[in-house]
Protein backbone atom coordinates (compact mmCIF):
# COMPACT_ATOMS: atom_id res chain seq x y z
CA UNK A 1 0.00 0.00 0.00
CA UNK A 2 1.26 3.17 -0.91
CA UNK A 3 1.63 6.24 1.90
CA UNK A 4 2.57 9.14 -0.56
CA UNK A 5 5.53 11.32 0.86
CA UNK A 6 5.41 8.61 3.75
CA UNK A 7 6.47 6.10 1.19
CA UNK A 8 5.23 2.40 1.06
CA UNK A 9 3.74 0.01 3.44
CA UNK A 10 3.97 -4.07 2.70
CA UNK A 11 3.30 -7.60 4.30
CA UNK A 12 2.88 -10.86 2.77
CA UNK A 13 3.39 -14.32 5.09
CA UNK A 14 7.01 -13.78 5.66
CA UNK A 15 7.58 -9.72 5.73
CA UNK A 16 6.01 -6.74 7.18
CA UNK A 17 7.01 -3.31 7.16
CA UNK A 18 7.42 0.52 5.85
CA UNK A 19 9.49 1.71 3.54
CA UNK A 20 10.28 5.49 4.31
CA UNK A 21 10.12 7.77 1.28
CA UNK A 22 13.38 10.28 0.64
CA UNK A 23 12.07 13.68 1.19
CA UNK A 24 12.25 15.27 -2.15
CA UNK A 25 10.50 18.93 -3.80
CA UNK A 26 7.97 17.53 -5.47
CA UNK A 27 7.14 19.34 -9.30
CA UNK A 28 4.34 16.48 -9.94
CA UNK A 29 3.02 13.68 -8.31
CA UNK A 30 1.11 12.31 -11.63
CA UNK A 31 2.16 8.84 -12.68
CA UNK A 32 4.17 7.90 -9.34
CA UNK A 33 1.64 4.98 -8.45
CA UNK A 34 1.69 3.80 -12.09
CA UNK A 35 5.65 3.94 -11.50
CA UNK A 36 5.93 2.53 -8.11
CA UNK A 37 3.45 -0.60 -9.20
CA UNK A 38 5.87 -1.24 -12.29
CA UNK A 39 8.77 -1.43 -10.61
CA UNK A 40 7.10 -3.45 -8.06
CA UNK A 41 5.86 -5.78 -10.43
CA UNK A 42 9.12 -6.04 -12.75
CA UNK A 43 10.59 -6.78 -9.45
CA UNK A 44 9.16 -9.22 -8.04
CA UNK A 45 8.17 -11.05 -11.95
CA UNK A 46 11.81 -11.32 -11.14
CA UNK A 47 11.66 -13.35 -8.32
CA UNK A 48 13.50 -10.07 -6.31
CA UNK A 49 12.39 -11.03 -2.22
CA UNK A 50 8.90 -7.92 -1.58
CA UNK A 51 10.94 -5.76 1.16
CA UNK A 52 13.59 -5.03 -1.84
CA UNK A 53 11.29 -4.29 -4.44
CA UNK A 54 8.95 -2.37 -2.55
CA UNK A 55 12.25 -0.63 -1.89
CA UNK A 56 12.89 -0.19 -5.64
CA UNK A 57 9.29 0.82 -6.17
CA UNK A 58 9.58 3.77 -3.20
CA UNK A 59 13.18 5.23 -4.78
CA UNK A 60 11.54 5.06 -8.41
CA UNK A 61 8.46 6.78 -7.66
CA UNK A 62 10.15 9.29 -5.34
CA UNK A 63 12.69 9.85 -8.49
CA UNK A 64 10.14 10.56 -10.44
CA UNK A 65 8.18 12.88 -8.57
CA UNK A 66 10.84 15.36 -7.76
CA UNK A 67 12.15 18.44 -9.61
CA UNK A 68 15.14 17.76 -11.40
CA UNK A 69 18.99 18.44 -9.65
CA UNK A 70 16.73 19.26 -6.31
CA UNK A 71 17.48 15.34 -4.60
Amino acid sequence: MTACARGAAYSDADHAGLVPAQHVDVINTSGAGDTFLGILAARLAHKVPLPDAVAEGVAAATTFVAIPGQQ
